[in-house]
């Protein structure tokens, strides 16, 4: 979302910066175009005014390159601000790859145990079940032994 956002303002940045570029282009133009008729020029009345013209025109195109080169320092100090906002959140996503990396080899290693304390418990099951079956067949070998003996006083 912040990319996005950088990228629309650099992009209206750079169109901006397009259109004063134009527009200083098209004042130096006509001043080239004013300048190049004065020199034919004969009135005093007409040079005056010639002049005036192209001092506006002058002004224009100081004032578009001004604002020309003031978007390029916006320009520059955005790209700087995304570069720095995507630095960023690729560190973020490195350290967040890494900690998934961790805790993948975690589970792996929980899931290892989960499955030795599976075959021990199915041993010790076994086991408790052949201890049963011989404890139900001593006590069956018993049970006469303690039915035939007398009670105790």
């Amino acid at each position: 979302l912040e990319r996005r956002s950088g990228d629309r303002r650099v992009a209206m940045a750079d169109k901006t910066m397009w259109q004063h570029r134009e527009a200083s282009r098209v004042a130096t133009q006509r001043a080239e175009a004013l300048e190049h008729k004065l020199r034919y020029i004969t009135s005093g009345r007409e040079c005056k005014a010639a002049e005036r013209r192209n001092a506006v025109l002058e002004q224009e195109a100081a004032a578009a390159e001004h604002a020309r080169l003031m978007l390029e320092e916006r320009h520059r100090a955005h790209v700087r601000e995304a570069e720095a906002k995507q630095s960023a959140a690729d560190s973020r996503a490195a350290a967040a790859e890494a900690a998934l990396e961790r805790t993948t080899a975690a589970l792996r290693d929980a899931q290892a145990q989960v499955d030795v304390l599976r075959t021990e418990l199915e041993s010790v099951r076994g086991r408790a079940q052949r201890s049963a079956s011989t404890l139900d067949a001593v006590l069956k070998w018993l049970a006469p032994f303690v039915a035939a003996r007398p009670p105790e006083a």
